[in-house]
């Protein structure tokens, strides 16, 4: 079972709080498939965190390969 975030969509600033690094988070937010969205002008970057979990453990196998 997953972590239980907050909210539904949630930043890197607000998910650096949960114990989750900042530039890990940066890595994963530009790899391919990532579960994000923008703000309008590529401003902020908003996490889909019902799928942030898996999304990290299917990179994490990538690296592991």
């Amino acid at each position: 079972m997953g972590t239980q975030y907050a909210k539904p969509f949630m930043s890197i600033a607000e998910l650096t709080e949960t114990g989750l690094a900042k530039d890990y988070l940066k890595k994963l937010s530009r790899a391919q498939g990532a579960p994000v969205i923008r703000t309008m002008g590529g401003g902020k970057i908003y996490f889909r965190t019902a799928l942030l979990d898996d999304f990290m453990d299917k990179m994490q196998g990538r690296r592991n390969q």
